[in-house]
């Protein structure tokens, strides 16, 4: 986005994550009570983190989103999809920036705890998460129910 000349704002409750993003205004907060004294033309929760395991945090972050959102604006939202519940310990992918190995993968029904190692050069990252699939009509309700119009819808 930077790239293609928007200001960029970037929230994460992580200061080692923050640390790695020169190009942007950072915030170190948790988006869930963020209440920044400005609206923005396009909002992206990434990181699926829509997928949190409680349903309350979900609405939260959703409304949050929905109150730092410019009238017109775009919101761009990252979900799981189903096949999250599909991955085990030892799945592996590479990218040209990054390879990525599964450490730890345990499925309870619609929830999932997953450790992930990411390789970059020389530097290995771990990451650790709990998520929840969520179905794609739960996600259409909560965002229709916080004011949200869905153009598109992809998983």
């Amino acid at each position: 986005m930077v790239d293609a000349g928007y200001e960029v704002t970037a929230v994460d409750n992580s200061n080692d994550m923050l640390n790695e993003i020169n190009y942007a205004e950072t915030v170190l907060a948790d988006i869930e009570p963020l209440s920044l004294d400005r609206r923005f033309d396009t909002i992206l929760l990434a990181s699926r983190v829509i997928n949190c395991p409680d349903p309350k945090a979900r609405e939260r972050m959703i409304r949050t989103a929905r109150k730092h959102l410019k009238e017109g604006g775009v919101f761009l939202l990252e979900v799981h999809p189903e096949t999250i519940l599909d991955t085990k310990t030892g799945d592996s992918s590479k990218s040209e920036s990054y390879d990525a190995k599964i450490v730890s993968s345990d499925i309870f029904g619609t929830r999932a705890s997953i450790t992930i190692e990411y390789t970059i050069d020389d530097d290995i990252w771990l990451h650790s998460f709990e998520t929840e699939y969520v179905e794609p009509h739960e996600v259409e309700r909560l965002l229709e129910k916080n004011g949200f119009k869905i153009s598109a819808f992809h998983s």
